[in-house]
């Protein structure tokens, strides 16, 4: 169902992890912004170092 929803060009996603849904997305927009709060989670996140990836580590609740 995610393959079928036309994403735009930005798309925040929030807690992202290792990514089970980070893979999915970044294919599907021009710009995906990850934020996590935990640097080493979002190391093991396949997508996090795209060209096209933003991350940001913050504590969603403050950020």
């Amino acid at each position: 169902m995610l393959y079928a929803i036309d994403l735009g060009d930005d798309v925040l996603e929030l807690a992202p992890g290792t990514g089970t849904w980070s893979a999915p997305l970044a294919p599907r927009t021009r710009n995906l912004l990850l934020v996590d709060g935990s640097a080493e989670i979002l190391a093991h996140n396949p997508v996090a170092k795209e060209e096209k990836v933003r991350t940001e580590i913050a504590d969603l609740f403050t950020w």
